[in-house]
């Protein structure tokens, strides 16, 4: 099935030609039409691979609702030079109708060495991710004044330190982790998620993230996000998490977050929005969770982009 839909796109969007001739316009008229199609935006994400700009835009940008759940998986490599300093690949995952699945490598995460604090580098160079180049990504780095707070920055230089001809980064993700004790559950972890608002008629070259990181945990121009609550299991007599066959082994990083606010702009300087309002419907957007020793399944679905997701489940 995806392998006949990349054939269709190829002849409709040849990549490697259009890079040649017009990187700049028809590449983003072709990631702006992908979104509206799950079909066509995996195609694109392939077609793309190895062009470093042309996946910054369609990595970091929201998934559209149209493209409903995206199917990763995060592995864990400390092998060798890895040992001591583990590197995390982000692939996406392509199942046939036939049941054949084809894997594609999209990001690396590797932690950065000698750091007061938890700090990531995100690349789409595989083999040698660096902090500087067309490859880099950004950024995952834990607050320097609060513990279990997470920052995911885009690409750019600190705004404390940025010069003249420089670009200050933005940051695509705040989220915070507390332990709580739930009655009748018990021992719980706690997970609050924000990422800066992004609506379906957006165009992707608007969306860079939010100057002041600490912003996302004050303002209501955000998707703020939670962890769904365990359910009662009468036949194990005790509280579970329903994660289907994506996810195998028990592991307390397995998550599901379900959107608590959603910003709405037309509401809000009225009454409505003076408070947040906890959505009913209970629609996961995000599912991590372990799947062997050394390998997580990771499920995305908007409000979220694909970059966002993976710097999440690093924080994890």
């Amino acid at each position: 099935m995806y392998r006949s839909i990349l054939d269709k796109n190829q002849k409709q969007h040849p990549v490697k030609a259009v890079l040649e001739m017009d990187p700049s316009n028809e590449i983003k008229r072709t990631i702006e039409k992908s979104r509206h199609s799950k079909a066509l935006y995996l195609a694109t994400i392939v077609q793309l691979n190895g062009a470093h700009e042309s996946m910054k835009q369609l990595l970091m940008t929201p998934v559209s609702k149209e493209c409903g759940i995206i199917q990763l998986e995060v592995s864990r490599n400390a092998s060798g030079f890895n040992a001591f300093n583990p590197k995390y690949v982000l692939t996406l995952v392509l199942i046939d109708a036939g049941g054949s699945t084809t894997r594609q490598d999209l990001m690396v995460a590797k932690k950065k060495l000698v750091n007061r604090t938890s700090n990531y580098i995100l690349s789409t160079d595989i083999k040698n991710p660096r902090s500087k180049g067309p490859a880099y990504f950004g950024k995952l780095r834990s607050s320097t004044t609060k513990k279990d707070e997470y920052f995911l920055f885009g690409p750019g230089e600190n705004p404390a330190r940025v010069k003249v001809g420089q670009e200050a980064r933005k940051t695509f993700l705040m989220t915070k982790f507390e332990d709580a004790n739930i009655e009748g559950i018990g021992k719980f972890k706690k997970t609050r998620c924000f990422l800066p608002y992004f609506s379906s008629e957006q165009n992707i070259k608007n969306y860079s993230g939010v100057e002041d990181p600490h912003d996302l945990g004050i303002s209501k121009a955000v998707h703020a996000l939670k962890n769904k609550r365990p359910k009662w299991s009468k036949s194990k007599n005790k509280y579970v998490f329903k994660f289907g066959a994506r996810v195998k082994d028990a592991s307390c990083k397995n998550t599901q977050l379900i959107e608590d606010f959603r910003y709405d702009p037309d509401t809000m300087d009225t009454e409505e929005n003076a408070e947040e309002v906890s959505l009913t419907k209970d629609n996961i957007v995000f599912q991590f969770g372990k799947y062997d020793k050394n390998t997580f399944s990771l499920d995305v679905q908007a409000p979220f982009s694909i970059y966002q997701a993976f710097g999440l489940s690093l924080a994890i």
